[in-house]
């Protein structure tokens, strides 16, 4: 089977990320404080941001983590099993728990990036269900065709 190139960068850059997310929760407390001071989210107190952050990050982990899961099994040209089914919904059900999250940031402060954010993540959930759906379909379809061959 071909080598996919691209699916190999996808899924270093991927692990570079959850390497990034990873340091990012450990500095959450001074990221917070710095987050305050620069982009001026006075209206939010430190500790409902301190919850976001973590909550926001542990989830955004998650996410990388099933991302770089099924990266592995396209590698391997595996891609159409259940398991891609339910690590599709896995990543939609992160993608809806971090637009929950941001949207507990907009009871603090009403700003229009968080709200594109939130939107975006839901609409990126709607997309995560709908493609775990077409590859159910697709794995049936595999299913079938090996019974027959």
């Amino acid at each position: 089977m071909k080598k996919n190139r691209l699916a190999y960068l996808l899924s270093i850059l991927i692990l570079v990320c959850i390497a990034v997310g990873m340091a990012c929760i450990i500095f959450v407390p001074r990221l917070a404080l710095r987050l305050v001071a620069v982009v001026a989210i006075g209206m939010i107190p430190t500790p409902a941001l301190h919850i976001a952050l973590y909550w926001g990050g542990a989830c955004g982990l998650w996410l990388l983590t099933e991302l770089y899961f099924m990266m592995r099994r396209i590698i391997r040209g595996i891609s159409f099993k259940l398991s891609s089914v339910k690590t599709l919904k896995r990543i939609g059900i992160c993608c809806g728990i971090l637009a929950l999250d941001a949207g507990f940031l907009l009871t603090f402060s009403m700003s229009l990036a968080i709200i594109m954010l939130v939107v975006m993540l839901i609409v990126v959930m709607l997309c995560a269900f709908v493609f775990a759906g077409l590859f159910r379909q697709a794995v049936e379809y595999k299913q079938e065709n090996d019974l027959t061959i």
